[in-house]
């Protein structure tokens, strides 16, 4: 698509040259950002109105302080972070909002022209980064006249929708193929591969039959189970050291090699800590997360652990390298027991998940299971790696679209009279 037939020069750094009919102006002087309010226990309920805040929509059944639409701006928090809203909403005070009254321009163009000026880096230098309103009306936006405006936002409406529509079926891909994993590994620990064999009836509540060769075995007779702690966060010579101190934060990779946080030998001699060896398979006992999924992670170097972890050594019926892939195949089992703690937060007690008998196949055909399974990873990891570079390309697609035609490089009024 082709540009306009002239530009101007503006002076300003952030916008160097516009199309030669368009204004140059600064936010201040085309939008107002009105400050949200608190939510309070009084404020009324009215319909199913929508509750934005700095991330977006958090609730509804809240009677509306704007009318519809309007576009919300992260003020604190997920500073910068811009939300369109057909309907009416009730923002709170981590958030702004433009409604069509305090905005000389079309309100869906302004959307658009907003997300180009990178609002999420102008934080204010406050104790709670966010978004400064006197920093926000500084910036400079090019001002179309109304008509284009209107075919702009109109034009980007459809092309985003498109993109958007795009990254849609990729991303619902990556989901469909981290979840043909998940079936892969659960079927593998259940019934093996690559084997014709009769089976028996397993004896389990969560299988209903096992290979013939195979035993089933209570996880308390086939690891040695340990825990951690948090040494005195008060004491800074146990912290910052070159011994990593892994909790549910780090369990993001079937392998780990190094953690967010660190600890001091000094720190595990005299807290108790306990060091776990490179390759000891690790899993979370308690944390939100156990709402809906069971971590099981592999440390690659020698490490420490804090209280909602636990790290499993396996016995003589169970090769290391399997016991991962088994405890992931057997992860619904182990959600299954979760239970709500005291405090709110998610618990797998341990007398109850190594209570539970797992299907233990022949430590040959563990080794093959597991060659399999890291097969079947490697292949689905590299088709994820690159359905998530799609994405990533989707993504500058997009942001480079609204920022061509807002900015005026692409000329869309043709385009949208067609």
């Amino acid at each position: 698509m082709s540009g306009y037939d002239s530009y101007r020069p503006t002076g300003s750094s952030s916008v160097p040259c516009i199309p030669a009919h368009w204004d140059l102006k600064r936010v201040k002087h085309v939008a107002t950002l009105s400050y949200g309010d608190a939510l309070a226990s009084e404020i009324r309920v009215e319909g199913e109105i929508c509750v934005f805040g700095s991330n977006g929509p958090v609730g509804t059944h809240i009677h509306a302080n704007t009318g519809a639409p309007v576009i919300v701006v992260g003020r604190k928090g997920s500073y910068g972070k811009l939300n369109f809203s057909e309907v009416p909403v009730f923002c709170i005070d981590t958030a702004y909002h433009v409604a069509q009254e305090a905005c000389e321009a079309d309100l869906r163009f302004m959307y658009y022209a907003l997300q180009v000026l990178g609002l999420d880096t102008l934080s204010q230098d406050t104790g709670v980064p966010g978004l400064s309103r006197d920093v926000a009306y500084r910036q400079h936006i090019a001002l179309p006249p109304a008509d284009e405006q209107i075919a702009i936002a109109s034009y980007l409406d459809a092309e985003t929708a498109r993109v958007d529509g795009l990254i849609s079926d990729k991303k619902a891909l990556v989901k469909t193929l981290k979840e043909m994993r998940r079936s892969s590994v659960a079927e593998a620990i259940t019934k093996g591969v690559g084997r014709a064999r009769n089976v028996q009836e397993s004896g389990l509540s969560w299988v209903d039959q096992l290979p013939s060769d195979w035993r089933s075995i209570s996880l308390k007779r086939l690891v040695r189970l340990s825990g951690g702690h948090t040494p005195s966060t008060g004491n800074p010579a146990y912290w910052d050291g070159a011994i990593p101190w892994f909790s549910p934060k780090d369990m993001k990779a079937d392998e780990l090699f190094d953690s967010i946080d660190h600890v001091t030998e000094l720190a595990v001699q005299e807290s108790g800590l306990q060091v776990i060896q490179p390759g000891t398979t690790m899993i979370v006992v308690r944390g939100m997360i156990l709402a809906h999924t069971f971590p099981v992670c592999v440390a690659q170097v020698s490490a420490t652990i804090n209280q909602d972890m636990k790290a499993m050594v396996p016995g003589e019926d169970v090769d290391p390298r399997y016991l991962p892939w088994l405890l992931r195949g057997a992860s619904a089992l182990f959600l299954s027991l979760t239970e709500q703690s005291a405090h709110g937060t998610m618990a797998l007690r341990t007398d109850r998940f190594m209570s539970e008998r797992l299907p233990i196949p022949p430590l040959d055909e563990q080794l093959e299971i597991v060659e399999h399974l890291e097969a079947e990873r490697r292949r689905i990891d590299a088709l994820v790696e690159q359905v998530n570079e799609e994405l990533d390309l989707l993504d500058e697609l997009r942001s480079a679209t609204i920022t061509d035609a807002v900015l005026g490089r692409i000329d869309v009024r043709y385009h949208t009279k067609n």
